[in-house]
This record gives C-alpha cells, sequence and structure tokens, in this order.
C-alpha cells in the first residue's frame, strides 16, 4: 500500500479547509498520495515534483513548480498567500528542511518523513517521534478508508512494473534503485 504511516496525513497534520499544503517531493509514492488526500480535507496544494509525475500532480489539482536553485521564491509567488503546511516527503537533502522554514516561517509547520537530523535540529516535527509520542503503532483503520478510495478510482497509485514472484531479485533491485517511478508489484 502507497501509507507507510498516518503520521502525515491531512488529518494529523491538522489541516483544515482553505489553509495551503505544501508537499515537497510529491513525485515520491507518499507525497503522491498526499497531494490526492489533503484535497478532501479543503485544503490547497502545492507539490515540488521532477517531471515524471508532475502532469499527474496537476490533474489531482495541484499546483506544481520543481525543487532545487529558487525553489523558495517559486512557492512564494505561486502560493500568492502563507504556505499553512508543509509535507517533506522527499528524500534527505541537505538544507531542504531551512528552505520548508524559511516557507511557512515557522518549523512547527513544517513535518519530514525522511529528513529526521536536519528537522531535529532545526525544530521541524519528524513524523517518526510523533508517533513514538502517540504509542509507537498506529491505528490501522485509516487502510481501509484508503483502501475504499481506491477501489472507487479516488486514490491512485501509480505502478512501475509488474514482476512474477519468481523475479523477486529484479524487482528489489529495481525497489531499491531509488527511482522506480512508482510502486513495485510482485505477482504471485
Amino acid at each position: 500500500m502507497v501509507l507507510q504511516s498516518p503520521q502525515w496525513t491531512p488529518e494529523v497534520m491538522n489541516v483544515k479547509a482553505g489553509e495551503v499544503v505544501l508537499v515537497h517531493g510529491a513525485g515520491g509514492m507518499v507525497g503522491y498520495a498526499a497531494v490526492q488526500l489533503a484535497p478532501r480535507r479543503g485544503a490547497r496544494v502545492m507539490a515540488t515534483a521532477g517531471p515524471t509525475f508532475a502532469g499527474d500532480l496537476e490533474r489531482f489539482g495541484a499546483t506544481v513548480t520543481p525543487y532545487g536553485e529558487g525553489m523558495v521564491e517559486r512557492v512564494r509567488s505561486l502560493a500568492d498567500g502563507p504556505i499553512d503546511h508543509v509535507l517533506d516527503a522527499s528524500r534527505p537533502n541537505q538544507g531542504a528542511i531551512a528552505a520548508l522554514i524559511e516557507i511557512t516561517g515557522d518549523p512547527k509547520h513544517v513535518v519530514t518523513i525522511s529528513n529526521h537530523d536536519e528537522a531535529r535540529s532545526q525544530g521541524a516535527r519528524v513524523n517518526i517521534d510523533e508517533l513514538l509520542t502517540a504509542g509507537g503503532i498506529p491505528s490501522s483503520g485509516f487502510l481501509a478508508d484508503y483502501a475504499r478510495l481506491a477501489a472507487a478510482g479516488q486514490l491512485a497509485v501509480p505502478v512501475a512494473k509488474s514482476f512474477p514472484l519468481a523475479e523477486w531479485r529484479a524487482a528489489a533491485e529495481l525497489s531499491l534503485s531509488g527511482a522506480p517511478h512508482g510502486k513495485v508489484v510482485l505477482v504471485p
């Protein structure tokens, strides 16, 4: 399933209708799902992503801009107002948390799923810390809701490639490559 932890969900981030959410690294599968889920809470979504899934993200209603040099200025210009929440779903990238804090103006409005050390050192939120504080084991109730959305065609999950079970090594290699461009599926 796309979701690794309910800690990043719009509900847990306390996203409210009318707020603006920036999903940094929206081309990864957690970010890709978040872009689809935040509007269900009435949020306006902005996303940073490379070209692979930019078209999908725009079809989901996100305003998409590339990450990298000049990102802070591009996001601010496109937002035309404050960014209320940031989900950092990107791979760890030195300096990203500082840029995301600069965008929101408050480290407590930035939550990361991957850039833990930098986030902790700058006062941003780390999803695993919050998960452990909440008891360490997330409720699995969210999975049924997301499965219903996927079955109804309201939550898309891009599949990079399907492999027969006997080719599990090739599947693992693609998955661990760092850029499979979707989920890797093993078919029994």
